[in-house]
């Protein structure tokens, strides 16, 4: 009888110091509510292109969350940008998956605008999220991206660098 319980204590004690921990507070801090930071990263773009009649950029980066308790996590978005509008704003929409610090994925499109000036200026995008693969919940919501956009030297030609802020409503 006294082995069957030690067996049992040994058992129970090894998973409960193998078991990872979960709890869903990570998950809300990240995913829910408003969330403010900053991005900085990359452009890849060509001209006339068989994907994009006008232009084709890829963004890729990093992103930073103000909150201390949120992890940074990564971005790609993919657009097409059209020609210009009366006010020299330059269209674009596409899509983005942004890897959260935990690990979960949204996914969603983007549309906003591209201002250059000259080889530089401001983008103003929209990414509205319509999927969250691996989230317990569902997540939905929108991220607006306020930056600038550079294509100057030390910027090889074809590519860009940007960086700027965002602020995340997102609700699970």
């Amino acid at each position: 009888m006294r082995r069957a319980a030690r067996a049992v204590f040994i058992v129970v004690m090894a998973l409960t110091v193998t078991s990872p921990v979960t709890s869903a507070a990570p998950v809300a801090s990240v995913v829910s509510g408003t969330i403010t930071g900053t991005f900085e990263g990359t452009g890849v773009y060509e001209t006339l292109g068989p994907v994009c009649p006008i232009i084709h950029e890829v963004f890729t980066g990093t992103y930073e969350p103000d909150r201390p308790q949120d992890r940074n996590g990564t971005y790609e978005v993919d657009v097409c940008i059209d020609n210009p509008n009366e006010n020299f704003e330059w269209p674009l929409s596409g899509t983005f998956e942004i890897v959260t610090g935990q690990g979960y994925r949204l996914l969603g499109t983007a549309t906003g605008v591209a201002i250059p000036n000259d080889i530089s200026g401001p983008i103003l995008v929209t990414l509205t999220v319509t999927d969250s693969p691996g989230s317990p919940r569902p997540v939905r919501g929108t991220i607006t991206i306020d930056g600038i956009t550079d294509q100057s030297y030390p910027a090889p030609v074809g590519t860009s660098v940007e960086s700027g802020t965002f602020s995340a409503d997102l609700h699970r």
